[in-house]
């Protein structure tokens, strides 16, 4: 199996093998969402609101680094169980098989060296315009095998003039908490080498009703991810962002839309209540995520910052912390992104697939 990254983006697509399903296989899950608000200056909110605020944005930035991971993982996983990119004593195993259709596929990615445990399986159907252009539909598990949740989501990955793009946005639902309401999700990105590195700028954002808040909260992170190529493998991540957007909207009215090939938006009446900056890094680009990786979002207006790294259990701890007030939120997380969150106010939620459930 090929685990080399080309070292120019253009390059990258036009490698990409245009068999069925080849491609579909490279973009397979978008989990991730982050478009630009309004231009209003951040307004005050309260703790509770704050702290999910800042739980989402920091919860959103896994599924983006998961999500790139398996845009490069998917292209290079065959017809038999093999190990992924950024293989290691603790990565996911993956394979791609022809689906019904003759453009349709059927993508795995596992959490064991024989492929019988999956993380997720996506059903892609793939249709070719200006853009590839790919409908998935991709169940997640856990561990133990339970389902955690159904992410719909259409993409595109092709060249807009001189750059070439990934972009997509959809839904996720969560089985855990059922009846709480879908989640928006998108994702924008343009791709650069760069010192022999390949460098991808991203808008990745979320927008989800929470109704014991009674209002719609949107987190929209512009990240950068720095993918260090050492000889032919893919190595470490780093990543790092400004300008990230956090907003309220109504209940039921806060959604997301692609204004360009690279520009997520916000549709619906929203208020920018938070701003923040992002950092981290991983020393293995893989999905699930190994020990040390870390990362953090600190809405610095209102001196509230998510932290969270990973053990060598592969589980996850993290906390959202108020400077001023010393107000905590502890979460812990599965090697899946699953798991609870304990607010300041010691109300308690779950965490499916690094998105907030309830």
């Amino acid at each position: 199996m090929n685990r080399s990254m080309p070292k120019a983006a253009r390059a990258l697509s036009q490698r990409l093998p245009r068999r069925r399903g080849d491609l579909a296989a490279f973009l397979a899950l978008l989990l991730l969402a982050v478009p630009l608000a309004g231009r209003a200056e951040p307004a005050s909110v309260s703790a509770p609101v704050e702290e999910h605020l800042v739980a989402q944005a920091g919860l959103s930035i896994a599924t983006g680094m998961n999500l790139v991971a398996q845009f490069f993982t998917l292209i290079s996983s065959g017809t038999s169980c093999a190990i992924a990119l950024g293989g290691n004593v603790h990565s996911y195993y993956a394979n791609s098989v022809a689906g019904p259709g003759t453009s349709s596929l059927l993508n795995g990615v596992y959490y064991d060296t024989s492929c019988l445990k999956p993380f997720f399986i996506d059903s892609i159907e793939q249709s070719s315009t200006t853009l590839d252009y790919l409908v998935h539909t991709a169940h997640f598990l856990a561990p133990n095998g339970a389902l955690l949740g159904v992410l719909s989501l259409a993409e595109q990955f092709g060249s807009v003039g001189s750059e070439v793009v990934l972009n997509g946005k959809g839904t996720y639902k969560a089985v855990a908490g059922a009846g709480a309401p879908a989640v928006r999700l998108g994702l924008a990105c343009s791709f650069a080498s760069v010192g022999g590195n390949e460098v991808l700028t991203c808008q990745e954002g979320i927008a989800q009703d929470f109704p014991a808040l009674k209002m719609a909260l949107g987190t929209i992170n512009n990240v950068i991810l720095t993918i260090h190529v050492v000889g032919p493998d893919i190595d470490s991540v780093a990543l790092s962002g400004s300008s990230a957007k956090l907003v309220t909207g109504k209940l039921g009215g806060l959604s997301l839309t692609l204004s360009s090939p690279t520009t997520l938006a916000f549709q619906g009446t929203n208020q920018v209540v938070g701003t923040g900056t992002t950092g981290g890094g991983s020393p293995i680009f893989s999905m699930i995520q190994p020990s040390t990786t870390h990362w953090s979002f600190n809405d610095g207006q209102h001196a509230t910052k998510f932290s969270i790294s990973t053990g060598n259990n592969l589980h996850s701890t993290g906390t959202v912390v108020n400077s001023t007030t010393h107000a905590t939120t502890n979460l812990q997380v599965d090697q899946s992104g699953t798991g609870t969150i304990a607010y300041s106010d010691k109300s308690k939620a779950k965490i499916t697939n690094w998105v907030l459930s309830d």
